[in-house]
């Protein structure tokens, strides 16, 4: 096993990612190890190179024995598991592919019925963990082959582009949901176990005041100035405003029914009475 840096032709670094470079039953492994190569870099890594630069190999090299580490505990306990399985059931474990994930989600058993663009929104999700996972490893085909580690750097590109606690949450709660050991994907342990969910914020906003909301109005154009209104009295989605219908509004009653985006669910929202 060794560390590597990954050069182009004239020597310049083509990646900023400490690789690692290990060998698992047989096969070659050479993992992109999530640590940033810094400080000044020596013109080979048989040389000391400066404090920086050292302390950065030292955790890349702790990341590759882990890493290893956790390859080969993973690798044992898929023999003893199978073997467990096809004493018990004379069936063998599946393998699932990563091509899979959206099939397995869809295959779930949800409290409710799962509207067309929630699905479209989760199948997007798992689309990007999967491009994420083939572009940093070349090698994982599997589901069983993602690791922990893999999950850990997948959520933490999630928490560097900025998501909110809440959609951070729902995207872990989507991808340990679909990596829930089973002898169908040949999943042993959940990669995502572990990895705590970010606690939400409350956030305290003050409301528009009434001459505020007239000076929002007074300023919208003749094609915002419904939709504004319309989200002020129902506090629907601006989705939904835009989408709402005559025959979903009753006026007699002051209430609206619509079919939510969100959800696919119908809401009969009432009106306000200014």
């Amino acid at each position: 096993m060794a560390l590597e840096i990954i050069r182009k032709k004239d020597k310049s670094l083509k990646s900023k990612w400490w690789y690692g470079r290990f060998e698992i039953n047989g096969k070659k492994k050479n993992t992109n190890l999530g640590i940033e190569i810094k400080g000044k870099i020596p013109p080979t890594l048989r040389e000391i190179g400066d404090p920086l630069f050292e302390r950065s190999r030292a955790q890349a090299q702790v990341a590759l024995d882990n890493l290893i580490k956790e390859a080969r505990s993973q690798k044992a306990a898929e023999k003893h598991l199978q073997d467990l399985y096809e004493l018990k059931a004379g069936d063998a474990l599946q393998n699932a592919k990563l091509t899979a994930l959206e099939t397995i989600w869809d295959e779930l058993p949800a409290k409710k019925t799962r509207s067309e663009r929630w699905r479209r929104t989760q199948h997007n999700s798992l689309n990007k963990f999967r491009e994420f996972v083939t572009g940093n490893h070349p090698s994982v085909e599997h589901m069983a082959q993602v690791t922990h580690t893999m999950a850990k750097e997948w959520m933490r590109k999630i928490e560097d582009a900025g998501y909110g606690a809440e959609t951070y949450n729902h995207k872990l709660i989507l991808l340990r949901s679909v990596f829930v050991p089973s002898a169908g994907t040949g999943v042993l342990r959940n990669p995502f176990d572990g990895i705590p969910p970010k606690r939400k914020t409350n956030v305290h906003r003050e409301p528009f005041t009434e001459d505020e909301i007239e000076k929002v109005i007074s300023h919208c154009d003749d094609l915002f100035r419904p939709v504004f209104i319309t989200g002020l009295s129902t506090a629907m989605r601006r989705g939904d405003c835009c989408q709402l219908k005559w025959e979903s509004v009753d006026l007699d009653n002051d209430f609206i029914s619509v079919k939510t985006s969100k959800t696919g669910e119908t809401a009969e929202i009432p009106l306000s009475p200014f």
